[in-house]
């Protein structure tokens, strides 16, 4: 268990780096336990007016995606695919000319690990 709460501390990391200086996110996290060998880490991000948190899966030629992984050297854990995301929002970028995939007011993602 002490493993588990390691990742979620680097998981939850990650959305804090990004936006360090507004502290525009504030993330609620728990982890859900499947089996005696996987864990649901369940991360649910509300997010302030007029920011936005792009998806894992936002194109290439646009800004940057989320990614999710594990701090280097941590060990007794895997990633089991890749989170999965609530509902996002799909909109054109002028700005880069595609349309982009995010999360507005509140975001929850569910990272399995084994």
């Amino acid at each position: 268990m002490k493993r588990v709460f390691t990742l979620f501390l680097f998981i939850l990391g990650f959305s804090f780096a990004s936006f360090a200086q507004d502290d525009p996110l504030e993330v609620e996290t728990s982890v859900k336990k499947i089996s005696d060998t996987e864990y649901d880490l369940i991360f649910t991000i509300f997010i302030e007016d007029d920011w936005h948190l792009y998806s894992q899966y936002n194109p290439k030629d646009a800004s940057l995606p989320m990614t999710i992984k594990p701090s280097v050297g941590d060990e007794g854990y895997t990633l089991v695919g890749k989170a999965v995301e609530s509902e996002t929002i799909t909109e054109y970028s002028e700005i880069w000319g595609v349309d982009e995939i995010f999360f507005a007011e509140e975001a929850t993602l569910t990272q399995r690990i084994k």
